[in-house]
């Protein structure tokens, strides 16, 4: 299981020219390129993360890569949420924050749906203006 979810990982962050895997480079750089971040936490024992980046960041690739910055924590590497955040240990959970620093949404915990995760993006794109 942990072998799938960092060949996941990198094939997702291969996807995504844009994206990085340290939360504090992506925020410094949804700073700098005015676009709100899609930050997910995980884990390799997990086998709910495993899926939600199956079956939901992927078929959302294209939506995440132009529109956001995307970081993703591996707690089971030693990754680190910030203190900022709220975190209650649960994997996957998902966070869509503002350039400022800001959360934009409450904490999406678990594994949701592909097309629910589209709405969403789609309403912050939509309200955000990018």
């Amino acid at each position: 299981m942990r072998n799938l979810l960092i060949l996941l990982m990198i094939f997702i962050s291969g996807l995504n020219a844009d994206s990085t895997l340290n939360i504090y480079e992506a925020f410094q750089k949804a700073k700098e390129t005015n676009r709100p971040l899609y930050y997910i936490v995980t884990s390799a024992s997990c086998e709910h993360c495993y899926k939600h980046l199956k079956n939901t960041i992927i078929p959302n690739n294209e939506l995440i890569r132009k529109d956001f910055v995307l970081a993703i924590s591996d707690l089971s590497k030693g990754d680190k949420v910030p203190n900022d955040f709220p975190f209650d240990g649960y994997t996957p959970t998902t966070y869509i924050i503002a350039p400022t620093g800001e959360l934009m949404i409450s904490p999406l915990r678990g594994n949701f749906d592909e097309n629910f995760l589209y709405q969403i993006l789609q309403k912050i794109y939509n309200a955000y203006g990018n």
